[in-house]
This record gives structure tokens, sequence and C-alpha cells, in this order.
């Protein structure tokens, strides 16, 4: 036993050592994230219905990140364990709560080009079609190999190449991962001026259908969408403007023809130095409701794998999962910002409205208001110091009869959400 202990010590001792000496040369950091969240729910996602009960629960999330770079190439691993409080027992020995979140190489070919492979976190632009999805506690992250270009500092291209099976098969190429795509090839392009900026994106993803014709076994097809589109951003001391534009076109995972759009505009008005006004309108074109079926064609835009939460309001009734098959949305809004020394705060009014018609359910023959609701989102952080911050947000739905047929629930309870959190980001070595 005595040897078995003494081996472990030397063991511990050559690791930290190991440690220190690559650290010596700057190559090697370790990181971490703790961050606990306290959510109330009454009317999250959906309205509130009768006879349920206010949700309260506590999640969190916990990460290790360790980088290691060299002048021909780079490594890095982030392991994450996400839980709600309670949801394994005391003593449990077996917890799949654990897993990679990235682990990723990337070889240098020069200065201005490398190669990066592994699953990886995507985030371009303002995230709204690839993000890194940071709200969720989970985050979101693409197994994909991506070429990155960089001739100059105020120039950039990636482009991304990604595969997916859900095992070693021997005999098919067939993918049953339910919300995944099979295939994705994206092209990424970014230059800067003074004071604009210019992004390109294309995207063609493949998604599986099976299709069961009895008695033979379900068979599976890859239906391919394209999303194309730019973004356009100027600023300067006095003023800011942001605007983009997406096309979807294609074919929709059930083989139906794809043709939506989406279109954003926002501007930033400093009124003095700790306070700004932002207002902004999003388009996301949608199908009308009696227009859904495999005969027609789908006009929903999907933002696919954008951040849901920073767009159309913090109660996410309009998340991404949501978008296919819908009927689109108009959002207006105003973000009346408060920014000083370790405060900072943030109130902002949506109205929203669908883009196409919902059919009334009383009246089939008739379509409602289009008018769905209107939500205010407040929220405050408070930075404790460099590495610890507290933030809190309170949001209330006022919704109408449209969005009540949409989204189930009763449009005359209270529905709102609440939330604290703290976000603790160590540097354990740097």
């Amino acid at each position: 036993m005595t040897t078995t202990i003494n081996v472990q010590k030397r063991f511990y001792l050559l690791f930290i050592f190991s440690i220190l000496s690559i650290t010596s040369y700057a190559q090697f950091s370790l990181t971490g994230e703790y961050r606990p969240r306290f959510e109330d729910r009454h009317g999250y996602k959906s309205l509130f219905k009768d006879g349920k009960e206010t949700a309260l629960f506590i999640s969190q999330r916990t990460r290790i990140n360790l980088l290691y770079t060299d002048k021909m190439y780079s490594v890095g691993f982030s392991i994450q364990d996400i839980r709600v409080w309670g949801d394994s027992p005391l003593s449990s020995l077996n917890d799949n709560s654990s897993s990679f979140h990235e682990a990723w190489a990337e070889l240098k070919f020069n200065k201005k080009t490398s190669l990066k492979i592994g699953r990886q976190e995507l985030s371009y632009d303002d995230e709204r079609l690839f993000s890194r999805s940071n709200w969720n506690q989970q985050g979101r992250s693409h197994d994909l190999a991506l070429l990155k270009w960089n001739p100059d500092a105020s120039f950039k291209v990636n482009i991304g190449l990604a595969f997916n099976q859900d095992k070693e098969q021997t005999d098919t190429r067939d993918y049953t991962i339910t919300g995944n795509y099979k295939s994705m090839q994206f092209i990424w392009g970014h230059k800067d001026w003074e004071k604009n900026g210019l992004s390109f994106l294309l995207i063609n993803v493949g998604n599986e259908q099976f299709i069961t014709v009895a008695p033979n076994p379900a068979v599976g097809y890859t239906r391919y969408s394209q999303t194309v589109g730019g973004r356009y951003s100027y600023k300067d001391a006095s003023f800011s403007l942001n605007t983009a534009v997406y096309l979807q076109t294609g074919k929709d995972a059930t083989n139906r023809t794809l043709d939506a759009n989406y279109a954003a505009l926002d501007f930033t008005l400093p009124i003095d130095h700790q306070w700004e006004i932002n207002p902004g309108a999003e388009h996301l074109s949608g199908t009308a409701t009696k227009e859904i079926s495999a005969t027609k064609t789908n006009h929903s835009f999907t933002p696919l794998y954008g951040t849901a939460h920073k767009f159309n309001g913090s109660m996410d009734y309009f998340y991404s999962s949501n978008h296919l098959d819908n009927v689109g949305l108009n959002d207006i809004y105003v973000n009346l910002n408060y920014n000083k020394q370790k405060i900072s705060a943030s109130l902002t009014p949506h109205i929203f409205y669908s883009d196409a018609k919902v059919t009334n359910t009383a009246k089939p023959t008739e379509s409602l208001n289009n008018y769905l609701g209107t939500e205010l989102d407040l929220q405050i952080n408070y930075k404790i110091n460099d590495k610890v911050l507290f933030t809190g947000g309170y949001s209330q739905m006022l919704a109408t009869r449209t969005l009540e047929v949409l989204k189930s629930g009763n449009k005359n309870n209270i529905n709102n959400w609440a939330f604290l959190m703290l976000t603790f980001k160590p540097d354990f070595i740097k």
C-alpha cells in the first residue's frame, strides 16, 4: 500500500512539474468556468396552462478548458458537466452529465492559413446562424474540419466541412440522430474597413429523411437546403448600424421545396457616456397554418445553429428549434442600455407579429390578427471582479389570442420568467 501511494505521489509531482515546465514557455493554459443559474418559469416558452405549478430549479455548468499552443499547431479541450441540482442520487457512481464540449487540433501551415479539426464551437458575426449558444448550459459545438485563411488583420475566410455518422458502420451511411444534420459545408468571409464591415455566408446542409414502403425497411434520403446572404455594419463615435439579409432554398427535411427569407436592421445611438438606445426590427418569413402540409412550399425561415436567447425576447417563445413549419415572425424592439463601471443594465420591449396568417381554430375559414403580443425584458449585470459576474433578469409576456392558438396555454394567466446567475471564470494556469 505504501509503495502504491509513493508511486502516485511521484506521478502527481511529475505531472505538476511537466505542467510548470510547459507554462514557462507560455504555451499552455488551464481555465475554468462554474455557472449556477436559478430560474422561475411561469409561462416560459409557452403560455402558462391552468392548473399547473410554477417551475423552480437550479441548473449549473462546470467547464475545464485546456489550450496548448506551439509554433506549428494548437490543441484545445473543453470538458463540461451539465446538471440540475438533484438530478442524480446522492451516492451515484454512474453519471452521464459530463462530456467533451470541445476537442480539437489546429495545424498551422503558415501565418495566414490553418486547418482546425475536431469538435469545436462556431461563432460568426452576430451569431444569428452560427453560435456557441452560450446561454444554454450545454452550449453548442460541431464535429468538422475548418480551413481558416486570414491574409491580413482586416480580411478573414473560413471554410467548414462536416459529415456525421451515429456509429462506425460496415454497409450503410444512414444517420439516425434526430435534430442533427448529416452533412454540412459552408464558407464565411469578412472584410473590415475603417468604419465599415461586410460579411458573406453560404451554408449547404444535408438532413436525413427516412421513408418506409411496406413491407421493406425504412430507407434514408439526404435532403439538401441552402442558406445564403450577408451582413453589413457601420460604426463611428456617434452612431452604429447593422443590417443583414439571408435567403433559404432547396429542400427541407421532409423533402418540401424551401423558399424562405430573413432581414434585420438595427441602430445604436449614444445618449451620453452611460446610456444608449438601440431600436431595431427583425423579419423571419413563415408559412400560413392552413398551408402546412406535405404538398405545399415551406416558407418558414430557420436560423439554423444560431443563438436563440439573444434574439426575439428572453422568454424564448420563438426559439430557433421552433421555426420549422411555423408562421414566421416580425419583431420590433427598442433596447435601452445603461453601463457604468461595474454595473450594466438593459430594458427591452418587443412587439411581435406573425409573418403569415394564423387560422382561427373556432372558425377555420377565418384568420386571426397577426399581432402576437408584447414582451418586456429587464436584465442587470454586476461585475464583482474580473472573474466573477452576477446576472439577474425578469421578463413578462402580454399575449393575445393569436399567440394562445399557436402556443396553447392561457393568455389571461400571468406569463413571466425570472433568473439569477453567477459566473466564475478562474485562470488556474495562464
